[in-house]
């Protein structure tokens, strides 16, 4: 469990993690505090993909933050950098992809970032961030996150944010979560389009 709010509204950066053998929630699995978050926030998108952990976007104090992060496991710390290569920055979420509540998960080596909410809008676009390139591509270039074509989707695809999300096979399975006049649902959405 990676930040969110307390019942007076402030954002938090802790992380709890679920001990299976205590069966409850703390703070200090393996004998040591787990790292908190650079700063609080709710709202964020948070994934795993391989060994790591990425926390994405979510605000503050109604302020959106853009910045992406990586647990570090050896260096029990959120790192701003790919895996073994600290001259390689995570770019921030783009500027147009809204903060709070969006649909994240992973397929194939990529994060896939949809319909973040920015107050009580949600946002129609969705992007891919490729943390290990295609084989024959330019490793030099630096990590960027490629907007995806929503071409060819239907016009029955609903943009929803804060909706539980998982990838099966391709597919993204969306459950509950709000449309952008506030409406909360209670259908499962399918999305499947190419990623």
């Amino acid at each position: 469990v990676i930040g969110g709010l307390t019942g007076s509204g402030q954002s938090l950066a802790r992380v709890d993690v679920l001990d299976m053998d205590q069966q409850k929630f703390v703070q200090h699995p393996f004998g040591k505090s787990f790292a908190s978050l650079p700063y609080a926030v709710h709202g964020a998108g948070a994934v795993a993909l391989g060994d790591d952990i990425y926390v994405l976007g979510g605000a503050t104090g109604g302020k959106a933050k853009k910045g992406v992060f990586r647990y570090d496991y050896d260096l029990n710390a959120w790192v701003d950098y790919a895996v073994g290569q600290p001259d390689v920055k995570l770019p921030p979420l783009p500027n147009n992809a809204d903060s709070v509540g969006a649909s994240v998960n992973t397929m194939q080596g990529r994060i896939h970032y949809c319909f973040g909410q920015n107050g009580n809008s949600v946002a129609d676009a969705c992007y891919r961030l490729d943390l290990y390139g295609e084989p024959g591509e330019d490793t030099d270039a630096p990590l960027a996150w490629e907007k995806l074509s929503m071409g060819g989707v239907g016009k029955d695809v609903k943009p929803v944010a804060k909706a539980a999300t998982v990838m099966v096979r391709g597919q993204t399975l969306s459950f509950g979560g709000i449309t952008s006049n506030g409406k909360a649902l209670k259908q499962t959405y399918m999305y499947s389009y190419c990623f």
